[in-house]
């Protein structure tokens, strides 16, 4: 394989990790959106965290939730 080959692939993998980052960190969301969305306090969300009753996860020292397990903390009253 050529190194116009290898370089070409390595630019087309750098190209496709960083589409499915930005795709991953849509669906992120930071303690200050989570606040927002639900309408409560940094302490609630802080609250919820240390119970287990939202998942956090961490990048490079910052905490994120997915969205996914935000949406899922609403449930119908009736």
């Amino acid at each position: 394989m050529t190194k116009s080959v290898q370089r070409e692939i390595a630019c087309q993998l750098d190209l496709l990790v960083m589409e499915v980052k930005n795709d991953q960190f849509k669906k992120l969301l930071t303690k200050k959106d989570v606040m927002r969305i639900l309408q409560v306090s940094l302490s609630s969300v802080d609250r919820w965290m240390r119970a287990g009753k939202l998942k956090a996860f961490g990048i490079e020292g910052r905490v994120y939730f997915k969205r996914t397990d935000v949406e899922a903390m609403l449930t119908p009253i009736n």
